[in-house]
């Protein structure tokens, strides 16, 4: 047809789409006289699916299926805006009877292999004549579902059943298998779930096959999964290829099995992941290698897939409340051998272009090295020396700290560690000042007890346990993770307490590509004891040293329509002018409590098919002290809100070369009365003589909070 006139092999194809079209199932309204009208210059304009029935994949991967293609809301876009700089339409898409017939006969395809005996895919196209443009539309109804009735398990070779447990395999291939819709992928996986069970016991060569067994009716059938366990086999040797710098030491301890362990597939996949937990490794294969036949005593193939053993790395990023964030990181990945890491981080916070008038602003070096394998592949040795500088909307500190930390991995997101800290804290400026009961301020020993350097040591436990199906953008899955640390007593200690953090996080992706659910929670408890507490000088010293180890929620991270860390408690920050009057800043500072929770759900759900996406989330949070110590004794010239807070909201989220662009708009539900009042006109009502601070307004804006970030959080 290459050979024939263009007019012609366009009435030979509009023929075949016009009388061949029953033939090929076709609807009958694809017969319209306009289609004579299609030439080389049409083009797709819209093309869109109508679904009838039930489908266990969401539309993206119907479109994904075909080769058709329309202009998408950022094709129309850009069209109509053509006439900007820098803004051009986009390359038409031509239309193809013949591939618009392929696509029909793919989406059956898809359809059958899905579990569908009798799909019915049918097609409209409407013709504009004046902009030479159609409109496609797809109509899918896969029809009943082909329902799995019965499986029956087949055991060649007889192998041991105390080992096989042959009736356990045959209830677990039952269950959540029976009564659900049977397509080609399930059939594949019914087979792949037989020979895996066997592989976990040590039947390393087992292999599976699954037969359908089809009746009267095409829409129920059976299942035959014939199983062939082979010998049970132990470790006969390691063949290790594809390394360059790690030695053969270093891997083999770094491997869970060892000559003469039966060979179980879990045990490998978990030495090649406790592999990549070398800095070095980028990725690692262990399996039984596949040039040998099945026999007693197999070798284990290890591929070892090295980076570069010497890195330099920086991100930026953006946070509304902390404002530009850098970060630089020097890495040595095999430091004098033996896969050991040596690093060396920069970090900055800056607080430039921050919306808080105390950004939380934070400047750190951090010099790490790492010991992998202390005694078993799994535990590592991490010492480590920093220091850093933070300046926040409560105090201005300088700290150094030295850390020896054991890490026992289980794998990804599962980790039990142990921490031991000696560190200096020096603070430089407090912002909160104590008011004494008579309405003056009262600097004298409060001040002098806070300023200056405290000596710390602690030791704290932490642990991490979940499941991702990603590591890196994962769409279901769950993490639970948590920290219980305490203070040296005694001398070893200026602040002393025990401070326990529990945290979870469970995310939900109802349908591949689709809307997903995040819910997040995060419960903490400070029990202040010795120095911080009786044997404090006073209340105020014995709170106001707790610093940071109180627990503050607010922000982008837990409640999103306050600002960063002002759920709860707050206080004036009270300023000492030169002729000794106090004035108060634009901001509250967070007072903290010994208790907080907080809780989260976001919903989000795609905007096109470039990773962008919309939220609508809720949160809630509590922060408050149940310690009548410093309740009763720490004067506060407010009033404490004891109580949760509820903030509702929604924004969007875009990936972008730098990473994800995030706006989000929080609504204070239910604000306590210093939420909506401005600090500095209550300052200066409770320093004036007869000041009323009940007589300054409240700002209904203030229920509002805008939050942007960009970039990946540090």
């Amino acid at each position: 047809m290459a050979g024939e006139p263009r007019g012609r092999r366009w009435s030979l194809v509009l023929a075949g789409l016009l009388f061949g079209a029953p033939a090929l199932s076709a609807p009958a309204y694809g017969q319209e006289p306009s289609l004579f009208l299609v030439n080389d210059s049409t083009t797709v304009e819209h093309l869109e699916f109508e679904l009838q029935g039930e489908l266990p994949w969401q539309e993206s991967t119907l479109r994904d299926a075909i080769g058709l293609r329309g202009q998408g809301r950022t094709a129309r876009l850009r069209r109509a805006l053509d006439w900007v700089p820098l803004i051009s339409a986009p390359d038409p898409i031509p239309f193809d009877p013949v591939a618009l017939q392929m696509d029909v006969a793919r989406l059956r395809l898809l359809l059958r292999e899905g579990g569908y005996p009798s799909p019915a895919v049918d097609y409209r196209v409407r013709l504009d004549t004046l902009q030479n443009t159609v409109d496609v539309t797809l109509t899918v109804d896969p029809g009943r579902p082909r329902m799995l009735e019965h499986v029956r398990l087949i055991v060649g070779d007889d192998p041991d059943p105390e080992v096989l447990e042959p009736g356990a395999l045959e209830a677990v291939l039952v269950e959540g298998w029976v009564g659900e819709r049977f397509g080609e992928l399930e059939v594949q996986q019914l087979g792949e779930r037989a020979a895996a069970w066997a592989r976990g016991r040590g039947f390393a060569f087992a292999v599976a096959e699954t037969r359908i067994a089809e009746g009267p009716d095409p829409y129920q059938v059976d299942a035959e999964v014939e199983l062939e366990a082979g010998p049970i086999a132990i470790v006969g040797g390691f063949r290790l290829e594809n390394r360059s710098r790690l030695d053969s030491v270093t891997i083999l301890n770094h491997m869970l099995v060892r000559l003469g362990d039966t060979i179980r597939w879990r045990r490998l996949d978990e030495s090649a992941k406790q592999l990549e937990q070398l800095s070095l490794v980028n990725a690692a294969l262990v399996q039984v290698a596949q040039d040998q036949p099945p026999n007693p005593t197999p070798e284990i193939r290890v591929m070892v897939f090295e980076g570069k053993p010497r890195a330099v790395s920086g991100r930026a990023g953006y946070s509304d409340d902390r404002g530009v964030l850098t970060e630089a990181r020097v890495e040595h990945r095999d430091f004098i051998g033996g896969g050991r890491r040596l690093l060396v981080a920069a970090q900055a916070e800056t607080g430039i272009w921050s919306f808080e008038e105390y950004p939380q602003e934070l400047y750190g070096l951090t010099l790490s090295l790492t010991q992998p394998r202390v005694g078993t592949p799994r535990l590592d040795l991490i010492p480590s020396l920093s220091w850093t500088y933070e300046d926040g909307p409560r105090e201005e500190a300088r700290q150094i700290s030295g850390d020896l930390t054991l890490v026992l991995r289980r794998g990804p997101n599962r980790f039990l560690s142990l921490t031991g800290r000696i560190y200096e804290r020096d603070v430089i400026r407090f912002r909160g000042l104590d008011a004494s009961a008579d309405g003056g301020v009262d600097l004298g020993d409060l001040i002098d007890g806070l300023l200056g350097s405290s000596f710390r040591t602690s030791l704290t436990l932490g642990a991490s346990w979940g499941n991702r199906d990603d590591l890196a953008s994962p769409t279901r899955g769950w993490v639970v993770s948590g920290s219980l640390g305490v203070t040296g007593p005694g001398s070893l200690s200026d602040v002393q307490y025990v401070r326990g953090d529990l945290n979870a996080a469970w995310l939900h992706e109802f349908l591949p590509g689709g809307p997903r659910l995040l819910a997040r929670g995060r419960i903490g408890r400070l029990f202040p004891f010795g120095r911080s507490r009786e044997g404090a000088e006073s209340a105020d010293l014995g709170w106001f040293g707790l610093g940071t180890a109180t627990f503050t929620a607010g922000g982008v991270e837990t409640v999103r329509g306050f600002s960063t860390n002002l759920v709860g408690p707050k206080f004036f920050d009270l300023r000492e002018e030169a002729d000794s009057t106090y004035s108060a800043g634009e901001s509250w500072i967070p007072l903290g409590g010994l208790v907080r929770w907080t809780g989260s759900a976001e919903l989000q759900w795609p905007l096109g098919r470039g990773g962008n996406y919309g939220i609508l989330f809720a949160d809630a949070a509590r922060v408050h002290t149940p310690d009548s110590f410093y309740v009763d004794n720490v004067f506060l010239p407010l009033d404490i809100t004891d109580g949760a807070f509820y903030t509702v909201g929604g924004g969007m989220a875009f990936r972008t070369p730098v990473g994800g662009l995030r706006f989000m708009i929080g609504y204070k539900l239910n604000p306590s009365p210093l939420d909506l009042r401005d600090p500095q006109a209550l300052a200066a009502e409770f320093l004036a003589e007869d000041g009323d601070p009940n007589s300054v307004p409240e700002n209904l804006w203030r229920r509002f909070r805008f939050h942007l970030s960009l970039g990946q959080p540090f």
